[in-house]
């Protein structure tokens, strides 16, 4: 799948609905991956997941649990 404008728009909406959540845990289970979970009065709790690997950056939410 390429990663053009309309994509990105995509992933930055699902993102910016859950703008003003709070942070509940930071996790690092490995160098270069971190994962937040999120809490948001309307939405629920959420896991996004960030990883900065040079082969293969990321941004998602996720529900696999991994360990720290």
């Amino acid at each position: 799948m390429p990663f053009d404008g309309g994509f990105l728009h995509k992933v930055g909406q699902e993102i910016d609905a859950w703008a003003g959540a709070r942070v509940d845990k930071v996790s690092q289970p490995t160098r270069e991956m971190l994962i937040l979970s999120l809490r948001h009065p309307a939405a629920g709790n959420r896991k996004l997941l960030l990883s900065a690997s040079p082969t293969a950056p990321k941004i998602h939410f996720t529900g696999t649990a991994l360990e720290n």
